[in-house]
């Protein structure tokens, strides 16, 4: 808490100021401003002993959302009360991370009587991670607007910002071969696929596997009757998501990082509803998280806990220690979902070998995100000698890719090449297609 003058104060500090020049030619102006001084000076200590009986009557309350999206309008009221019935001027600020849109808020509070204030503001934040909201300031003026206090109402209103695009259902339910439904519900239909669990005996249709008929119950019900199967559930997914340099690169406002994160909890989410178990892995030069399958949708939750606040540390990412993790404590056959980028075959190399290592055990699916601004400068059309360059450096480096990429796919590996803006629905058409083929 601060008392400082009032600005009604300073100005008439500057008009004395001004002032002193006619009263050292005329004595009596001296005299009349000494006495106005003397008033000043007695109406500010009145003003001081009001004001500090009444600044422990303000009270201020803080209600913010615990979990917002990214990018979504979330709302924060203050509410601001007192227990004293004078009329009353006050300024608010409130102190909010620079993440936030806005980040500042200033209002005017004026009392007539002992109602509450509520003040309310819609905000966004563009970006992952936990954020707080901070000291609630009030600037109040006394009965004779001599003195101004100010006080400060210590906050620590924790706001967490979760990735919000696995949560879009619509826009993914664009895509006819993307089973969505599942993100809504717990499946409570079987999925029928090439699986081997026998599901039910059913009348033949066609199109139906004639190496499916039971001959023994069609003979019984005097019709063609076929066994059906269901995909087998309970197994093993493990996303894992490079957290280093290469993913840091900004795309349309979000990063590649976030791409990722946000296609990996839609994995997680669709694997968790249709039964299966699923973990979650995070590196860079080291391993950064590790979360080991689990089954059921309440294991989102943890996942979620784990991942939303990872940033990229702008490190080159290692992938041999990440590869040693899973081998020890994954040593059940899995579906790994590796979400990175792949830029040379130089400096891929150990990852891309440790890839094909990871496919003798396990089902790897390798989501490579591509780099739209290399695409964009074979697109332009040179000016320079030094377009030219770019323009054969961005070749080179796409050429590689596609090389690196190839020799993956040769070693068993699955590979999905996409933009980081389409990288959910793509992800989730090859998984729920790798699931329906029993590839495990």
């Amino acid at each position: 808490m601060k008392f400082r003058p009032s600005q009604q104060t300073l100005w008439l500090a500057w008009g004395t100021v001004a002032a002193s020049v006619v009263a050292f030619f005329t004595p009596l102006v001296g005299w009349l401003l000494a006495g106005g001084w003397v008033v000043i000076v007695l109406l500010g200590v009145l003003d001081y002993l009001s004001l500090r009986r009444e600044i422990a009557a303000f009270q201020v309350e803080v209600e913010a959302p615990d979990v917002v999206g990214r990018g979504r309008l979330f709302r924060v009221r203050i509410l601001v009360d007192r227990t004293f019935s004078r009329p009353a001027f006050c300024r608010l600020h409130h102190d909010l991370p620079r993440e936030c849109d806005p980040n500042f808020l200033e209002d005017e509070l004026r009392w007539e009587g002992l109602e509450t204030w509520v003040i309310e503001n819609e905000y966004r934040i563009h970006q992952r991670g936990h954020f707080t909201l901070g000291a609630v300031w009030l600037s109040c003026l006394g009965r004779y607007r001599i003195l101004e206090f100010k006080r400060c109402f210590e906050r620590t209103d924790l706001v967490r910002v979760f990735p919000e695009t696995y949560l879009e259902s619509e826009r993914l339910l664009k895509d006819a071969g993307a089973r969505i439904e599942l993100l809504d519900k717990v499946v409570r239909e079987r999925q029928h696929g090439v699986g081997t669990e026998f599901e039910s005996l059913t009348e033949y249709r066609e199109g139906d596997d004639p190496r499916r008929i039971d001959w023994r119950s069609s003979s019984k019900h005097r019709r063609l009757i076929v066994r059906r199967h269901q995909i087998e559930r309970h197994r093993d997914v493990v996303v894992v998501v490079d957290s280093g340099r290469l993913m840091a690169a900004d795309h349309g406002g979000l990063s590649k990082l976030d791409a990722a994160i946000d296609a990996g909890l839609l994995i997680a989410r669709v694997a968790l509803a249709s039964g299966d178990r699923c973990g979650f892995a995070l590196f860079d030069v080291e391993v950064r998280g590790y979360v080991p399958p689990q089954a059921g949708l309440p294991a989102l939750k943890g996942i979620q806990e784990r991942v939303y606040d990872i940033q990229s540390r702008w490190k080159e990412s290692d992938f041999s220690q990440m590869f040693a993790t899973l081998q020890t404590r994954q040593p059940k056959r899995s579906l790994m979902i590796v979400i990175s980028d792949i830029l040379d075959l130089q400096t891929t190399e150990r990852f891309r070998s440790s890839l094909q290592q990871l496919t003798k055990r396990h089902v790897v699916l390798f989501a490579a995100l591509k780099t739209p601004l290399l695409q964009a400068v074979l697109n332009e059309e040179p000016d320079d000698l030094q377009d030219v360059w770019k323009s054969t450096l961005a070749y080179r480096l796409l050429d590689q890719r596609d090389e690196a990429l190839e020799s993956l796919r040769k070693a068993g590996v699955y590979v999905v090449d996409v933009k980081p803006e389409n990288l959910g629905v793509r992800l989730v058409n090859q998984f729920l297609e790798l699931r329906a083929r029993n590839v495990l």
